[in-house]
């Protein structure tokens, strides 16, 4: 996965790996979840589960929910997010080292 919008990207690289990261992580799972699902089709797909959730309908919202988890887990990578994904790291004034 990665992000389409030039303007975002700009961002990412400018706040990779700081704590400013997480001020655009919203921003950037949008981003991914809106190259599979349009905003219409989310809240088609959400309220169809919600008013009659059959099998077909149980399904497509899964299917949504599992991509829009893959999408945060993508995210926390592209902005270096390390410490919200379980990787170990230590800090030190010459770089960061994995653990």
């Amino acid at each position: 996965m990665e992000i389409r919008d030039n303007e975002l990207k700009d961002i990412v690289e400018f706040v990779k790996g700081t704590e400013r990261a997480n001020q655009v992580y919203g921003r950037v799972v949008n981003d991914l979840l809106r190259q599979q699902y349009k905003a219409d089709k989310v809240e088609s797909i959400i309220n169809n589960y919600l008013d009659e959730p059959n099998d077909k309908h149980t399904k497509e919202f899964q299917d949504l929910q599992a991509y829009r988890k893959e999408c945060k887990k993508a995210a926390k990578e592209i902005l270096g997010l390390w410490w919200k994904i379980g990787i170990k790291y230590s800090l030190s004034p010459v770089g960061i080292y994995f653990l």
